[in-house]
C-alpha cells in the first residue's frame, strides 16, 4: 500500500501547492524510483507498472502534476536507468541532488522511493541504493523506513 507521506511532513497540504509545476522534484522522484526499480540490474514489466503506479497514486505527486506528466517524466528516468553504467547512475543522481538543498522536497524524494522499495520487502539491493540517494540527500534514511 502506498505511505502518504504528505501526513508525515510540516505544513501538510500547503506542500502540494508549493510543489505544483516544480519540476525538479518531479524528476527526483522519478530519479529515485527508476534506480530503486532497476536495483538489481533489471526489472520485470511487473516491477516498473507497480513503480508507476505507486508515483500516479501518490497524493502529493498526483496533486501537483498530471498523469502523463508522471508518466513521461518516469519513462524518461526509467530509460536512463535501463542504459546502466556510470554515466546514467551520475545523471539520474544530478536529478536527485538538484532538491538536496530543499529539506521538503528531499524527504518527499526519499519517502517515495521508500514506497516504491517497500513492495515485497526492501532487499539488500535496494537498501544500498536507498542509503546511496538519502546520503547524496543529507538524509538519514533510518528515521524513514
Amino acid at each position: 500500500m502506498v505511505m502518504h507521506f504528505l501526513k508525515k511532513l510540516p505544513g501538510g497540504a500547503a506542500l502540494t501547492n508549493r510543489f505544483n509545476g516544480n519540476t525538479d522534484l518531479l524528476e527526483a522522484v522519478c530519479a529515485g524510483v527508476a534506480m530503486v526499480a532497476m536495483a538489481d540490474g533489471n526489472a520485470s514489466a511487473e516491477e516498473l507498472s507497480t513503480a508507476k503506479k505507486s508515483l500516479t497514486a501518490n497524493k502529493t505527486i498526483a496533486e501537483a502534476f498530471t498523469s502523463s506528466d508522471i508518466t513521461r517524466v518516469m519513462d524518461k528516468m526509467l530509460d536512463t536507468a535501463k542504459d546502466g553504467g556510470r554515466m546514467a547512475k551520475a545523471r539520474l543522481m544530478k536529478q536527485i541532488e538538484d532538491v538536496a538543498s530543499k529539506p521538503e522536497q528531499a524527504e518527499a524524494v526519499l519517502y517515495a522511493i521508500l514506497d516504491v522499495a517497500d513492495h515485497g520487502g526492501i532487499d539488500d539491493q535496494e537498501l544500498a541504493v536507498i542509503k546511496d540517494i538519502s546520503t547524496r540527500l543529507g538524509l538519514d534514511h533510518t528515521k524513514f523506513v
